[in-house]
């Protein structure tokens, strides 16, 4: 992956969510198998790498992007629940 050499305003977002705001979105991304280590700046440093990634390969639409994966991951994780 190659960094532009100017922050476009969709990695500025991508870049900015807080420890808070990340911490669930870890949560979710470890139950569908990714493996991030417990601590809060761990897992906020995975979301916000999945959040640039996006940014630089989709732009705009990165959080549609993380939209559809997160409703993905809790429609996959209530289907196992009503399977139990």
């Amino acid at each position: 992956m190659n960094l532009p050499d100017e922050m476009t305003p969709e990695m500025r977002k991508a870049l900015g969510y807080m420890i808070f705001q990340t911490a669930p979105i870890a949560h979710a991304l470890r139950a569908d198998g990714w493996e991030i280590a417990r601590k809060a700046e761990d897992e906020q440093a995975v979301v916000l790498f999945w959040f640039l990634k996006l940014a630089i390969e989709h732009g705009s639409m990165w959080r549609d992007k993380v939209h559809d994966e997160l409703t993905r991951i809790a429609g996959e994780a209530k289907a196992r629940e009503n399977a139990r």
